[in-house]
This record gives structure tokens, sequence and C-alpha cells, in this order.
């Protein structure tokens, strides 16, 4: 099945967040704007830690609008985020999201 923007529409990419931003964190951020289907931070293969970009998905595609409208270009603990719909990345092993592996 493919997994492409076309498939989930409501998802988007939320990047530059301050390091020590947890899921919880970013779930209670975003979950004002609708429900969240899924939740997903990737993590370096090496070092288990974060990558720093969490995709979100959204049950309904106008959830991920407010989201972006409402979140993109915030100030969190001195970080501009970056929060954007995320389209399939390409090559390598693929995630939940479609975003490609690797660091």
């Amino acid at each position: 099945m493919s997994r492409d923007s076309r498939d989930h529409p409501g998802r988007i990419i939320v990047k530059n967040y301050p390091s020590d931003t947890s899921s919880r964190d970013l779930q209670i951020m975003f979950e004002k704007y609708g429900k969240i289907d899924d939740l997903f931070t990737p993590k370096n293969k090496e070092t288990d830690k974060p990558r720093g970009f969490t995709f979100i998905r959204y049950r309904r595609v106008e959830d991920a609008e407010d989201a972006i409208r409402g979140m993109n270009g915030r100030d969190i603990e001195g970080h501009k985020l970056l929060v954007e719909f995320s389209y399939r990345g390409g090559g390598g092993g693929q995630n939940t999201f479609g975003a490609s592996g690797g660091s």
C-alpha cells in the first residue's frame, strides 16, 4: 500500500523544537487542533536519540491545516517551529509515514 500524501492527507512534520521536547509534550501542543491518529519521532539508529523531527497524522486534513496555521513559526524556548505537510521521502527503508531511513 502506498503511503504518500494522498493516503494520509492529514500528515504533518514538525521540526526545530528543543531537543528535550518529549513525544507527550508534542501531543499536548498539537492535540488541541484535532484528533491525532499517530505521532512518530524517528530515532538515530546508532545513538537511539531522537533525530529532531516528528510526524503527526490527524484524522482530518482540516485539523492538520489548523495545526500548521497555529504552530508554524511559534517560538518554543527560543526555537522557531517549522510545521508543514509531510510528503513521501525517497530511497532507504521507510517508516509508517514514508520518511527515508538513515541519519
